[in-house]
């Protein structure tokens, strides 16, 4: 599962993932598809 988080987002939000990929951009949307089907939230 990946999730679109907001950079604001609460902390305890951001810690029930297990990574955490930080950038909006394809770099980002790439590194979280890899590590699917982790948990994985993207801080934009």
């Amino acid at each position: 599962m990946i999730e679109r988080i907001p950079l604001l987002a609460l902390a305890d939000e951001v810690v029930r993932h297990d990574v955490v990929v930080v950038g909006s951009g394809v770099g980002g949307l790439t590194a979280a598809l890899e590590l699917a089907p982790r948990p994985v939230a993207v801080l934009t």
